[in-house]
């Protein structure tokens, strides 16, 4: 896929959010959407245990171990559940479920080939459902939880300091958890700035696959033991993984990569 700028990220996910606001009115939205509580205890339930796997469903990597939902392209706002489209477990994916407690649902078209339909799709995982796909204003957030999120990823890169602090502010209200994407170290201090309940530093450029080979040493340590911080990109390996316990991750994000098998068993939980 062809690398884009931060920045023409979010003018395309602007672009896709606006075309979807022509068939659902704004105000309809925030009628149908009310504050609940247990969004939020979902996701302390789903945080308990002192380290956790978490999965991407991304309808980019192809369907295999790593995927929830067999999904060819039915429309991108179509429904994806029928009888044709899935979703599908495969095999393996029942070695996941004592020990995958989160799944990251790309909804971008772009980036994920995804959209808010997928949130439904994996509601049939019984995991806790994260919202993953670039969300930039209040109407962004009330439609995730309207398809079903539990709660709500919010990328540092793309939002301005007070953009961040708000729409944190407002999940709360609606009684979810937010988590922050840190993609480069400079963002982090940006991220614990909103106290958000989990950050995330994902290593793996959004585009192009690259891997920041240091980001998590440089960031993963110095986050606040009251936020809950997840890991992801370039952890492909066993000691890869077992690096990232001794670097204060709770919690480790798997799924990146489509030819890779993801070691589901117990021992991935151990550095």
């Amino acid at each position: 896929m062809t690398s884009l700028t931060y920045a023409e990220w979010r003018h395309h996910i602007s672009a896709e959010s606006s075309k979807r606001r022509r068939v659902q009115d704004p105000e309809r939205l925030r009628d149908l959407v009310h504050v609940d509580s247990w969004r939020r205890e979902r996701f302390l339930a789903a945080t308990q245990a002192p380290r956790f796997l978490a999965l991407r469903q991304r309808r980019a990597v192809p369907w295999s171990a790593h995927t929830l939902s067999e999904a060819p392209e039915p429309g991108r706002f179509a429904p994806v559940r029928t009888a044709a489209t899935g979703p599908r477990w495969h095999a393996r994916l029942a070695d996941a479920k004592p020990h995958a407690k989160f799944v990251y649902v790309g909804t971008d078209p772009l980036r994920d080939q995804g959209a808010l339909e997928d949130l439904r799709a994996c509601e049939f995982a019984r995991l806790h459902r994260v919202r993953d796909g670039g969300v930039l204003d209040e109407d962004m957030v009330l439609e995730s939880f309207l398809y079903g999120a539990d709660s709500i990823v919010l990328e540092a890169a793309l939002l301005e300091d007070a953009q961040l602090a708000h729409l944190r502010a407002f999940v709360r209200e609606l009684g979810a958890a937010v988590h922050v994407v840190v993609r480069q170290a400079a963002d982090a201090a940006r991220a614990v700035a909103v106290e958000p309940e989990a950050i995330l530093v994902d290593a793996r450029h959004p585009f192009t696959g690259q891997v920041d080979a240091t980001l998590h040493t440089q960031v993963l340590p110095s986050l606040p033991k009251t936020v809950i911080a997840l890991a992801a990109g370039g952890l492909d390996t066993s000691a890869q993984q077992a690096g990232i316990w001794t670097l204060g991750a709770r919690g480790l994000v798997l799924g990146d990569e489509p030819a890779a098998a993801v070691d589901w068993s117990a021992s991935a939980l151990h550095p």
